[in-house]
């Protein structure tokens, strides 16, 4: 996560870098049109910046051209950043389906129990 982190800091703390990576995707008809921003307070904002990140890979590669994260080329580490992404989806996921109003106990139940066997 530290690396992720650190390339989309590298990206969007420059306006520069900023303002090219958007325009770049929007060159190439990326589905996204930016990087998101990962928030330490909303332990649940990973989730949805490690997607984005996995969805915008292909891309991200390709702005950077560097070979200073060597580790974007390494299977293994690759591996475990899309684990990382799929679970915190699922516990994005989870999270939102026991935040309903209206549900009785036993669903809610349900719903870790359905989760703790996927």
């Amino acid at each position: 996560m530290k690396l992720v982190i650190k390339i989309i800091n590298c990206i969007l703390a420059n306006a520069l870098n900023h303002r090219q990576f958007q325009d770049f995707l929007d060159e190439i008809g990326s589905e996204y049109q930016d990087l998101l921003l990962h928030n330490n307070v909303r332990w649940l904002s990973r989730g949805k910046v490690l997607n984005r990140f996995v969805a915008l890979l292909d891309e991200i590669k390709t702005f950077l051209k560097k070979k200073d994260h060597k580790e974007l080329d390494q299977d293994q580490w690759l591996q475990k950043l899309f684990f990382k992404a799929d679970l915190t989806y699922h516990l994005n996921e989870l999270n939102r389906k026991l935040q309903g109003r209206g549900r009785s106990a036993f669903s809610l139940l349900e719903d870790v129990a359905s989760f703790s066997i996927r």
